[in-house]
């Protein structure tokens, strides 16, 4: 399942970077952050949209604002890359947005440029992850510099290497589609939801919405519709004291009956256990 994930920032200020090492994995994943991995070292497996890429020292991956993806891990514990998280709008950017530095391939390698470029992009990688580290006095204005000065850099010196453009606009025609859908979901969970009124809505066949859905998020809509009015309904009980049965037709089960059956074939408990432990403050 492909979820959303929501970022806080204990400042305020929407980015992070950090250090990673190999072996980390995440489930497929969307956020309304910008994603950049440069590797270092060692190789990770990650897929974005609908394809897998071996990332390989060198190669940089940049997962635009709402793009689906995940990774698998990486082929050694010594592998190490710098992760850059941070808001479009720190780049001019609104989220959701295409941004221009990845409009021909979500991989970019750094053989493609020449020495001086190649030096000024591992440059401003290293000083983000050192001034999100350090968070000397001005760190923000540095980091939004730095930032600015890769998105820039990989903008205006990217070799234009599309070597199967076509297949890269269908993939992002595709995948902005589901991120459509998804968003439509998020705030429609708990309507009466189908492939029939969704591919009337995004002008799509259902047979098409329903290969898209499956390869793009990795389960089928009726089963991420499902997960997605479950883990709602898991967030009201844990915060509210409204009644088990009005969070279940809230959150668009239409007996109490089918909503504690699927509560407990996702998260492993009856909603009435959960809320004997929830606390509310």
């Amino acid at each position: 399942m492909a979820y959303r994930e929501y970022r806080k920032y204990p400042d305020e200020f929407p980015f992070s970077c950090y250090l990673k090492s190999g072996g980390f994995h995440y489930l497929p994943h969307w956020h309304t952050e910008i994603e950049m991995l440069y590797v270092l070292q060692g190789t990770f497996t990650m897929t974005i949209g609908q394809k897998m890429y071996q990332l390989q020292p060198g190669d940089i991956a940049i997962c635009d604002s709402g793009d689906i993806h995940h990774y698998h891990g990486s082929g050694s514990s010594s592998a190490k890359a710098i992760l850059l998280l941070f808001h479009p709008k720190l780049i001019g950017i609104k989220a959701g947005e295409r941004s221009p530095f990845s409009v021909y391939n979500h991989i970019v390698k750094l053989e493609h440029f020449d020495d001086e470029k190649r030096a000024e992009l591992v440059a401003g990688f290293r000083r983000a992850l050192e001034e999100f580290t350090l968070q000397s006095e001005a760190w923000e204005m540095y980091t939004v510099s730095e930032i600015n000065r890769i998105c820039g850099t990989l903008t205006r010196h990217q070799p234009n290497v599309q070597p199967h453009f076509q297949d890269k606009f269908a993939e992002v025609e595709s995948s902005e589609i589901i991120q459509q859908v998804l968003r439509y979901l998020e705030q429609n969970y708990n309507h009466e939801n189908s492939l029939m009124t969704l591919s009337k809505t995004f002008n799509v066949s259902p047979y098409h919405l329903s290969r898209l859905f499956n390869k793009c998020v990795g389960m089928n809509f009726r089963s991420y519709l499902n997960r997605l009015r479950i883990l709602q309904a898991e967030q009201l009980i844990k915060t509210t004291n409204e009644s088990l049965c009005s969070i279940a037709f809230h959150c668009g089960f239409e007996s109490v009956r089918s909503f504690n059956r699927s509560f407990k074939a996702v998260l492993g408990e009856a909603p009435s256990s959960l809320r004997k432990h929830k606390e509310i403050p």
